[in-house]
């Protein structure tokens, strides 16, 4: 901890800032640094690559933060680094620049399916495929990832254990949000409320062109309190058996199939 007349020298701020990252890179524990603006934290996390036994992970929230890690790692013609790609950056799919559908993939991408995933396995919707400029980058890390002495990164980068496993992380800035998120996301019209579900599903039967007695059916109290009813009971039933709905069906299911649809349709 440094005194209040030292820590008024910014160079001896930056001194002590990279004192400690040093011996936080030695260290066997995680460690957590204090420091504020402008002491030094991405450069000296930087130069820690040059010196460290260990090859280094730098994961950031912001992009300024990965051009300041990679103007550093510049001026250190021995340094070899990378930058850990993002779809929504190295895509072309994803920015809209051939002929796939970025929103076909964002919605999978909301729905969990990683980058990798959707070009490897959705190629009517991401035609770029396994040449795309995303794709490539991955190769090449996934490839050279033990000669690479500084990596550059998300921080939710850090959920994939071939960018952690024996290097030195450092997670610069606190940011919760990649490892507390829920899912579905914010932004996303994935239903995943069971207080929703029902409704949205009979909504869409009444919009379409179906033989579901909506009229009697409208919302999960209709369905409540008339379960035990003869009005629309039997032609309900009916309706579900003639698509396929059974407790058998169901039970045998692959309820984790993707689909592109913000639920999945019963009708197919």
């Amino acid at each position: 901890m440094l005194d209040s007349t030292t820590a008024g020298d910014i160079s001896a701020v930056r001194d002590h800032t990279r004192e400690l990252i040093n011996d936080a890179g030695d260290g066997d524990e995680p460690v957590l640094i204090e420091a504020p603006p402008n002491s030094g934290k991405t450069t000296n996390a930087v130069k820690l690559a040059l010196e460290a036994e260990k090859p280094v992970t730098y994961l950031a929230r912001r992009i300024d933060l990965y051009e300041q890690a990679e103007e550093t790692a510049e001026e250190h013609g021995n340094l070899r680094y990378k930058r850990i790609p993002a779809p929504q950056r190295d895509c072309e799919t994803f920015l809209g620049e051939n002929d796939g559908s970025a929103a076909d993939i964002q919605r999978l991408y909301e729905k969990g399916y990683s980058g990798r995933t959707i070009h490897l396995k959705f190629r009517d919707q991401a035609p770029c495929g396994m040449d795309c400029d995303y794709m490539e980058k991955m190769e090449t890390i996934d490839e050279e990832i033990e000669s690479i002495d500084l990596l550059i990164g998300h921080h939710s980068h850090c959920k994939r254990r071939q960018y952690i496993r024996d290097r030195i992380v450092i997670i610069d800035e606190f940011n919760p949000g990649p490892f507390l998120q829920s899912f579905p996301g914010e932004n996303s019209g994935v239903i995943d409320n069971p207080g929703d579900i029902v409704p949205s599903f009979l909504h869409a039967l009444d919009g379409g062109d179906t033989d579901f007695p909506t009229n009697v059916y409208n919302d999960v109290t209709d369905l409540i309190q008339r379960r035990d009813g003869p009005k629309g009971w039997q032609k309900a039933i009916d309706w579900f058996q003639e698509h396929g709905a059974s407790r058998r069906v169901a039970q045998h299911s692959n309820l984790l199939d993707p689909t592109l649809s913000t639920s999945q349709s019963i009708l197919g």
